[in-house]
This record gives C-alpha cells, sequence and structure tokens, in this order.
C-alpha cells in the first residue's frame, strides 16, 4: 500500500481515542510516520495507567511514532492547551504539514447538526441474471441550522454524489460561499485488508473554490460514514477559511479523527 508522503504533527486527543480504540496502526499505514512533541507524549506516557499509554509508548519504541521539541513560537498561542499550542506550533514550521487533533479542543466552529441521513439504491436481478434497476443513489437527509429543520431528497450517479446534491441544496442558502466550491477527485483506500469486507476504509476528498485546492479525509468501516465525513469537512474548511460565522450556537462540537489541509492554490 502506498503511503501519504507528509509532515504529520499528532496532539493528544487522536492518539488517545486510537489507542483505546486499538486503532493506533492505522496512523502507521496511512502516513508511515507521525511526530508529537514532547509536551504531547509527556501527556500521553507520563503514567502506564492512563488510556492508551501502553500502546503509545510501543509505537514510540517501534520508531514509527517520533518526539520532537516544542519550537519557542508556542508562547504565542493561547486559548488552548500547552500540548496543543505545541502541536500546532511544530506543524507550522513545515510546509504542507499535516496536523491530527481533535476538533473539539480545536474549537472549530460547528455550522449545522445533522438529524437523518439515508442512501439508498435498487438493484436486480433479470431472468438471464444480468444486474438491472436504476443507476441513481438516492439520499434523503435532514439537518438543523440556526434553529431552523431542512429536509430534502436527492438523487445522484453514486452515493457521494446524492450527498453532496442534497446537502448542498441545503446549506447554499444559509452559506452561500458554498456555491463556489467543487468536488476535484474521490479516492478509497482499504486500510485493513486482512478484514476482509467488514475492513477499515480511507476516503479522500479533493476539494477546491477557485482559489485554492484542499483535501479532506474520512476514515470508517462504512465508506457512507467515512465519506460523509470527509464532504462535510471539505465545506466546513471552506467556511472556516472564508470566517464566516456559524448560524446559531450547539452546546456540542463534532468530535472525530479527521483532517483538512490545503494542497496547493488553484490556477484558472
Amino acid at each position: 500500500m502506498s503511503r501519504m508522503a507528509r509532515f504529520v504533527v499528532a496532539d493528544a486527543s487522536p492518539l488517545i481515542g486510537l489507542a483505546t480504540a486499538g486503532a493506533l496502526h492505522l496512523l502507521r499505514d496511512l502516513f508511515e510516520t507521525v511526530t508529537i512533541t514532547r509536551l504531547v507524549r509527556d501527556e500521553v506516557t507520563g503514567s502506564p495507567e492512563r488510556p492508551g499509554a501502553r500502546e503509545i509508548d510501543a509505537a514510540l519504541r517501534e520508531g514509527w511514532l517520533r518526539v520532537a521539541p516544542a519550537p519557542p513560537e508556542t508562547w504565542r498561542l493561547t486559548g488552548i492547551d500547552a500540548g496543543e499550542a505545541s502541536t500546532i506550533a511544530l506543524a507550522a514550521q513545515q510546509e504542507g504539514a499535516l496536523v491530527l487533533i481533535d476538533e473539539a479542543l480545536g474549537r472549530r466552529p460547528r455550522y449545522f447538526k445533522l438529524h437523518k441521513l439515508t442512501v439508498s439504491s435498487e438493484i436486480q436481478e433479470d431472468h438471464f441474471g444480468s444486474i438491472g434497476g436504476s443507476d441513481e443513489i438516492i439520499a434523503n437527509l435532514e439537518i438543523e441550522v440556526g434553529g431552523k429543520l431542512a429536509s430534502t431528497t436527492a438523487a445522484g450517479n453514486g452515493p457521494v454524489h446524492a450527498m453532496d446534491q442534497g446537502l448542498r441544496s441545503l446549506l447554499d442558502r444559509f452559506y452561500p460561499s458554498l456555491k463556489a466550491v467543487r468536488l476535484v477527485d474521490y479516492k478509497v483506500r482499504v486500510l485493513s485488508s486482512s478484514d476482509g469486507t467488514g475492513s477499515v476504509v480511507r476516503v479522500l476528498i479533493q476539494s477546491s473554490d477557485g482559489d485554492e485546492v484542499w483535501d479532506s479525509v474520512g476514515v470508517s468501516p462504512n465508506i457512507i460514514h467515512a465519506s460523509w465525513d470527509a464532504m462535510v469537512d471539505a465545506l466546513e474548511y471552506k467556511l472556516v477559511k472564508d470566517k464566516v460565522e456559524p448560524q446559531g450556537v450547539f452546546s456540542e462540537r463534532r468530535s472525530r479523527i479527521s483532517s483538512v489541509h490545503p494542497t496547493s492554490v488553484a490556477k484558472g
């Protein structure tokens, strides 16, 4: 399996979450090497009784999880804890670095809440054993934005297209800047082939608004779930980048291990 060649820096929460789920190896499979600061190392391995400490310590001994000192610029980052600040500061020193951080701790705005998503496709065999039926995938969505419920049914040439069509038809009226976003590429990779059809998959979506191109990633045994995470991250990245204020306030924030990072400047 080819791996993503990029300088990757991880905060404590993604490491702990993956380690306690028995999935820390996914970071090695995805990126080959991952770097943490000394502050993060001390946070996650300071006591063997801490969740995931033994698994993280084993990864450090294996060598694919590496430790680097926090840069002096760390002191400039306020409003977040020392481990997060050191992670962001270290990544800022490397061009094109990828940061793995818990979004809830990272203070990422939540622009909408998903209430329901159903994706369906109808296939059937004819008398001769050939597969027939409609090529369209149907997505039914209900979301909440600013205290208002909105729902729709959308059809597409595949689950991602159907979900994108439906979500964009609902969100564009609340956040007009999303009309500029276009899906450039969509890729799926199996991360744990030993599990057969129950394998974990990684979905990579590349998006552009005409000025910039960025990647978003979703990881799950459910390809619909992974695709949804990557798609939503792509859209919310655009809103964060444009400093768009979310409509309404949700008491909870999304917290999943995913990433969004700019890859290049779009050229007309």
